[in-house]
């Protein structure tokens, strides 16, 4: 079957018509998609077998999981239980609480240069998300235009 090529060109307007013009919308990709019930269905079918594959992978994964909790578990208690049992008073365990606070500072240290990295674009994803906000309590028929165009391209693709 030949590829079947076409364009989707949107428009929302904040209007009571958005609602009708997103169904126009829909309408127009119905009639541009007639005859691609064929590519969706090969796409889906890889979907699938993809999502097996995904499936037993994330399987394993857990089994390696539980593995590794029933043995590491145990270990990791009794080592908590015996730092805090000896503290400083010996060696080993005078190491393991410096080791852990060496650790910590260092968490803490990049923790620091993280937060001064994203903090200009945490403070520009707010702006963002206020502005979006503040335009979608002005056009509600705007934003269920565009979910029923959503809708309409979920439809298709499943």
């Amino acid at each position: 079957m030949a590829d079947k090529e076409f364009d989707v060109k949107v428009k929302i307007t904040s209007d009571a018509e958005g609602g009708k013009a997103a169904g126009d919308s829909l309408d127009r990709i119905n009639k541009a998609s007639k005859g691609l019930e064929t590519s969706t269905a090969t796409a889906t079918k890889h979907i699938n077998a993809m999502q097996g594959a995904m499936t037993s992978f994330a399987s394993s994964a857990r089994g390696i999981a539980t593995v590794s909790a029933i043995i590491g578990g145990p270990l990791i208690a009794a080592t908590k239980n015996y730092v805090s049992t000896i503290g400083m008073a010996e060696s080993t365990s005078r190491a393991w609480l410096g080791t852990t606070y060496q650790l910590e500072q260092s968490y803490i240290r990049l923790g620091r240069v993280g937060a001064k990295v994203a903090l200009p674009w945490a403070k520009q994803a707010a702006g963002l998300a206020e502005q979006g906000a503040a335009w979608a309590e002005k056009n509600p028929g705007a934003v269920e235009g565009g979910l029923e165009v959503a809708a309409a391209g979920i439809g298709l693709a499943g």
